[in-house]
This record gives structure tokens, C-alpha cells and sequence, in this order.
């Protein structure tokens, strides 16, 4: 449900282009197990997410291809009090498009499809979709409208099962987002459409198929679909939070997932499936290389991810990292390799709780891992006005307790304060604020809190210039119910004595202030169990 995808071509899918991004076996000796310090670190920082509010978690460590630590931290089903263990099965959401893209590949190889060929020739009742190329689905690029959020589904993913007319039907009449080729947009339905292509190729079932030659082929026992969690003994509840209110997430019908969120697995056999795909047991190398190397889009312009086929290519703190995320309405997951360092980081998580991403996850792992990246991530710059962190402090615990609320607030303000609420609620206690410098600010301000929500981006009023001009003062909030949580911030303090947020909106510091001191006294107040859930649904990044 949640992930980006991108893909490569021709030269570039060398032997050359897959080596950057393999783990690298020279000049290191045989992979060992965690040190005790190590260990102490990863378990610390997994038990505080689960502290903060995560009902469970699980975690492999993977280094030089080989799984070092596997652990579970946290419930799996609350209610219950069961406890996550490293084998319990989770849905793994959009990174059900690894297996996908995957199958695709193994088509190409088999000589009985090409990634040039039209759709119009495997699914010509898709009218407006005709021209677009199979490769253009597989990199996300080709336009096609997302069928989980057209009005039409409202509450039918949870109680009808659909068949492929009745979901073609959701937006098969919708004219294409962009022209093909030319943007990345995530969305399901280019890979409900690759997976259709599958089976009329084939002449298999989605799921035959990938039981077969991608599942069997990794050794992948403990991985299944939607369709069989009934039967799963194991299988983890999952929790999301909507109108407030915090409990099992619904079921969807696992055929509205069919080739794009529709797998459960593990984290030890997620670790399999990334070993067999590099080691070429799945497609030729050459396939692994476009699934795994960045490559522009069409018109040669590089995608924000820099995303090959259901892989991206970013950093965390310079240490180089090829991933891929996903989440469902009740879980979430991330899969993540170092290639630099032979690392691999898996997470997932029976909670898709809105501001609860994967990345957070990760990056307390890894941070657990790399002490010194977390100290150049948190390490203050210079300059710090004090008067503004506290007036940032003095805001953030009025607005989470309450004591500026949106008819308080400015026109503009009204709408932040509800969003901004609940991530504060998530961060527990405030215990510091990093300052990290002042950054020109490009139309909109950034709010994060690592650990409870990855990026966010607010348009700043208008979008103008003299928007764009303004200078951002950013702040790491460090709260205890996470361990690497933070809080970059945009506040501002004008002439006349105005807190700017974080969505560029204002508010009076008068009011500020009052609303300040009758937070003080809420400080403490950790939110236990307040999980916030993703109420969109699937194929959300």
C-alpha cells in the first residue's frame, strides 16, 4: 500500500551497476553477531518505540547476507498480551511490489512479454490506458489514477470482494494524472493492472505464480497473502486509530491488494527473498540491477527517490541506503540495506498509526547501530537564539494541551493545530530541543518527528516569494517515549512578536504565553497507547 518505484534500462543493467549496490563481501571477515553493546542499543531503542506507543515490532539485523539478530518487542496481539515474536507473520503492504516487479521480470526473461510492449496489448478494455508501457508501470510513472482513493470504494474494500471489471470500473473513465513517462507518482492500481498482465500471460492466479517462482525460489516458507490469515496461528493483530478512537484495524479483501499490498511475511523471510534477488535466484542480474539502481524518468529527469523498480536510493547521515517500505491499514514495514556497511535493517510493525511511519523505525535501529550518525543527526549548530527555543517549547506544549485550539488560532493556524496535536501527543515529554540552524525556506516548512512521522511537508500560506524568501529556525525535539524522535521545526520571531509554525501560520504571543503556563503543568503526560492510525488506507507514502 505504501511505496515508489522506478526502474532502469539497457547499459546501466551491467554487472557494474548491480556490484554498487550488493553487499559487499571483500575486505571484511565473516559476519559475526551483535556485541553485547550492540544488542543492549538495538533492544533499548526498539523497547522505547513500544513505551511511546507501538503495539509491537520486529526487527532483523543482516549483515554480509546473513541474519545476526532476529527479535520481537511489544504485542502482537494486545488484548491478549501475546508477544511479537521474530517469525510472527505481518502484512508487508507495497512491498508486495517487489514480487511483482519480480514476476514481470521473469516474463521478459521467459521471451513471453516485453517491457516496451503497450497495455492495450495484454488489456485492451483499458481504453485511456492503452499506450502506456509496461516498463512505465513498473517505474510508477505512468499516470494512472489510484483506485483506493476514488470516492467510489468508501467502505467496499471491507466488504465486498472485487473482481478485476470492478475495479478497472473505479477509474478506468478517469482521464491519466500526467503523461505517461514524464512524473513518479505512487499509486495501486499500475500494479494491480502489471498483475493482471501476470495472470493473462501465464495463465496463472497472482498468487500461484509467485508461490511457484519467486516464494519457492527464495526458501520464503513462512510467507503467504491476505487470503490465508485466517488460518495463520501466529498472525499479528493489527492496529490503527480512526476518529480518535484506538483498535483493530478492519480486514480488506485480499484480492483489492492482488499483486500490490496483498503479502504477509516475516522478517527472517524477507531477509531471504532480498539474499535471493541479489544473488540472481530470482531474475538475471541485469533485472536486479533495474530493480535496485536509480534511473531518470522518461524525459530524463531524476525521480525524488531516486527510485529504481520498487527500490529507492537516499541516505541517512551520508551512510548510502537502497529501501523499500510498505504498510496496510494495520501495518507497516520497511526493508532496508546498507550496502556500504553489509547491512540490512527489516521492521515491521502490526501498528499503521498515521504518524507512525516505517522510516522512523528504521532509523532508531540504525541509529542503535551507528551511535555517531545519531550524534551528527542531534548535534546542535551554531547560533541558537534561546528566546525562540522556548517560545517554540513554551507553543508546542500549549498546542498539546490543549491550550490553543483552532478558534484561537488565526485563519490559518486553525487547520495546523489539528495536525500538529496529535504528532505531539505521539512525541511524549519534550526533554530537549536541538538547534540545528536557520535554512531558506522554498515554499513550505518542514515538520518531523522520527519516530512518530517521517517528512512532512506544509505549504506555507500562498506559496509566495516572500514566503520562500523567509528564513526557518529548526529544532530537534528529543522526547522520552522514542528514542530518536525529533521535531525540525519553522518558527519565527517577527517584529511584532509572533511564533511562526511549522505551517506557516502565526500566532500572537500574548496568547502564546497564556496558553503556555496552563501547559506547564502537562509535561509528564506521555500518551500510553495513543497510536494514531493511518485512516487513509493502503498505497499512502
Amino acid at each position: 500500500m505504501h511505496s515508489v518505484l522506478r526502474a532502469s534500462r539497457g547499459a546501466m543493467a551491467t554487472a557494474a551497476a548491480l556490484a554498487l549496490y550488493a553487499m559487499p563481501h571483500t575486505a571484511r571477515a565473516a559476519s559475526a553477531g551483535l556485541g553485547p553493546a550492540e544488542k543492549a542499543r538495538v533492544d533499548a531503542a526498539m523497547e522505547h518505540l513500544v513505551q511511546g506507543g507501538v503495539p509491537g515490532v520486529e526487527l532483523a539485523v543482516v549483515r554480509d547476507g546473513q541474519v545476526v539478530y532476529a527479535q520481537g518487542y511489544g504485542f502482537a496481539d494486545v488484548a491478549a498480551r501475546r508477544p511479537i515474536k521474530p517469525d510472527t507473520p505481518m502484512e508487508v503492504g507495497s512491498m508486495t511490489m517487489q514480487f511483482t516487479a519480480a514476476a514481470v521480470l521473469q516474463l521478459v526473461e521467459a521471451g513471453k512479454l516485453s517491457l516496451d510492449d503497450k497495455l492495450g496489448k495484454y488489456i485492451p478494455e483499458y481504453i485511456l490506458g492503452r499506450d502506456i508501457t509496461l516498463r512505465q508501470l513498473l517505474k510508477l510513472e505512468g499516470g494512472v489514477p489510484d483506485y483506493f482513493w476514488q470516492d467510489e470504494v468508501g467502505g467496499r474494500i471491507f466488504t465486498q470482494k472485487p473482481s478485476f471489471d470492478r475495479v478497472l470500473n473505479l477509474f478506468e473513465d478517469h482521464k491519466l494524472e500526467f503523461t505517461p513517462g514524464t512524473r513518479w507518482a505512487f499509486n495501486n492500481s499500475e500494479y494491480f493492472l502489471l498483475g493482471q498482465v501476470i495472470q493473462r500471460v501465464s495463465g496463472q492466479t497472482w498468487e500461484s505464480y509467485v508461490r511457484r517462482n519467486v516464494f519457492a525460489r527464495a526458501g520464503m516458507t513462512h510467507t503467504t497473502t491476505m487470503a490465508h490469515e485466517a488460518g495463520l496461528r501466529d498472525f499479528a493483530v493489527g492496529y490503527w486509530r480512526m476518529h480518535g478512537a484506538v483498535g483493530k484495524a478492519p480486514k480488506t479483501h485480499d484480492l483489492w491488494g492482488l499483486a500490490t499490498f496483498d503479502v504477509v511475511s516475516t522478517v527472517g523471510d524477507m531477509a531471504k527473498w532480498t539474499a535471493a534477488l541479489q544473488a540472481g535466484k530470482i531474475v538475471d542480474r541485469d533485472h536486479v540491477a533495474l530493480m535496485m539502481n536509480p534511473a531518470p524518468l522518461d524525459n530524463g529527469e531524476a525521480t525524488p527517490l531516486r527510485t529504481g523498480v520498487t527500490f529507492n536510493n537516499t541516505a541517512i547521515e551520508n551512510h548510502r541506503m537502497v529501501w523499500n517500505d510498505g504498510g496496510t491499514l494495520g501495518f507497516i514495514g520497511i526493508n532496508a540495506i546498507f550496502p556500504d556497511e553489509g547491512l540490512q535493517l527489516i521492521v515491521l510493525s502490526n501498528a499503521n498509526l498515521t504518524i507512525i511511519y516505517p522510516s522512523p523505525l528504521l532509523s532508531a535501529a540504525f541509529f542503535a547501530l551507528h551511535p555517531e550518525a545519531e550524534a551528527v543527526r542531534f548535534g546542535p549548530a551554531p547560533g541558537e537564539d534561546t528566546a525562540v527555543t522556548a517560545k517554540i517549547r513554551s507553543g508546542l506544549l500549549a498546542i498539546r494541551a490543549g491550550a490553543i485550539g483552532p478558534d484561537q488560532a488565526t485563519d490559518s493556524l486553525r487547520a495546523s493545530v489539528n495536525d500538529l496535536k496529535p504528532l505531539l501527543d505521539q512525541s511524549g515529554d519534550i526533554d530537549r530541543l536541538v538547534f540545528k540552524g536557520q535554512k531558506a525556506s522554498d515554499g513550505g516548512d518542514e515538520l518531523r518527528l522520527p519516530g512518530a512521522v517521517r517528512a512532512r511537508r506544509f505549504p506555507v500560506q500562498g506559496g509566495d516569494r516572500r514566503c520562500r524568501q523567509d528564513r526557518r529556525y529548526w529544532c530537534h525535539a528529543v522526547g522520552r517515549a522514542t528514542a530518536a524522535r525529533r521535531l525540525l521545526l519553522s518558527p519565527r520571531l517577527r517584529e511584532d512578536r509572533t511564533w511562526r509554525t511549522a505551517t506557516g501560520s502565526t500566532v500572537g504571543s500574548r496568547a502564546m504565553a497564556a496558553s503556555a503556563r496552563s501547559a506547564r503543568g502537562s509535561t509528564s503526560s506521555r500518551s500510553s497507547g495513543s497510536w494514531r492510525g493511518r485512516s487513509s488506507g493502503p498505497g499512502r507514502r
